[in-house]
This record gives structure tokens, sequence and C-alpha cells, in this order.
């Protein structure tokens, strides 16, 4: 029973739950084994599962076991990166970290257990932040001052260009169609008539 297992159970500051695992072989040595395990064909692995779970996960279909072999080597519960969403969760990790850490690499190779692991402690309650660390919580604080900053920065320039730039542009326009509707051909009242609709426009 996972009561009677001598663990802890750690949460970081963004709220995900992990337990130490200095004791496990590196990350590298782990996806090694892994890219090894998925050349060896299906029929030779999984013995040490009950036959109808070695049937669901290994041997009914051969593609399907590879994609899943393939999906929760990104996961295997000894990575550093790999954390957890719920306390419950972090033990069932804890649990099979602790049976595949107790594997030979030969037993590794050739064992079902990592094929079942991913639905035990269920998908959506582990996570793999590829091998980088979990970012402090004044980090995400960081990065949102400066997104908001960008995006001030952003308006500020959309502001000038319209202000400057596209409003000057649409109020000539509009001034000339107004004097030239107004008097028709280009002459001094039209000339009037055009400086006052600018100036009536905040335009010189």
């Amino acid at each position: 029973m996972l009561g009677a297992i001598d663990m802890k159970v750690y949460k970081t500051k963004e709220g995900h739950y992990t337990f130490k695992k200095n004791k496990y072989k590196s990350a590298d040595k782990i996806r090694e084994l892994y890219e090894e395990k998925l050349d060896i064909p299906q029929e030779k692995q999984g013995k040490d599962l009950p036959q109808d779970i070695r049937e669901a996960y290994v041997t009914n279909d051969g593609f399907g076991s590879f994609l899943r072999l393939r999906r929760v080597k990104d996961y295997d519960p000894r990575y550093p990166t790999t954390f957890f969403t719920t306390k419950k969760a972090t033990e069932t990790g804890y649990m099979f970290a602790e049976r595949l850490h107790n594997m030979t690499d030969k037993e590794f190779l050739y064992s079902g257990l990592p094929y079942t692991f991913l639905d035990e402690i269920g998908s959506k309650n582990i996570r793999n932040f590829d091998s980088l660390p979990l970012r402090e919580a004044g980090e995400d604080k960081e990065n949102k001052r400066k997104t908001v900053y960008i995006l001030l920065g952003l308006l500020l320039l959309a502001g000038w260009f319209y202000w400057f730039q596209y409003r000057p542009v649409k109020t000539r326009s509009h001034c000339d169609w107004k004097a030239r509707n107004k008097w028709g051909a280009v002459t001094k009242y039209y000339d009037r008539e055009y400086k006052a609709c600018l100036h009536e426009k905040g335009l010189r």
C-alpha cells in the first residue's frame, strides 16, 4: 500500500506536485532505454503483465502500442521535469517510478509496465516541462508586465499613426471634396472654404 511507502510530496509555487528523484537514472539514460525498447517487437514485451492487460496494452495493436510507448516516453515519472496535478496522482507516479527504478535495464526493455503507467496516473494529471524547471511565480508576473508594456507601446504607436498620418489625409480629402462640391473649380472661394474646413477639423 502507498501508505506504507516512505515518501514526501512536494508542492511547487505554481501548484504542481512532485517527489524526490535524485536516486533515479538520468533523464538521458531513461530516454535511451525507451528508444531501445521501441525497437523491440511488441510480441516479446509485456510478459510480466496479466494476459488480458498485456493484450489490451501491448500485443493486440502493434502500431497503437508503438505510439503509446512513444507517448509515455515523454512522461516517465522518474524525470526531474515530470510533475503531477494532484497528491493522489503523485503517489501513483511515485509507485510506478519505484517499480521502474528497481528493474534492471533488460527487465525494463521487455516489461509491459511502461505501457500502463500513463493510464493509471491519468494523462490529465501528469505534466512534463521538457527538461526545463518550472518558472518561479515572480517570472510569470514579470512576463505579464512585459506583455502589458508591449501592448501599451503598440496602442500608442497605433494612436500616433492615426492622429498624425491617417486622420490628416482623410480630413484633407474630405475638405477638398466639400470645397469642390460647393465652388466647383479651384478658386479663391474654394481656397477659403478648404482652409476653413481644415481649421474646423483642427488642421492648419
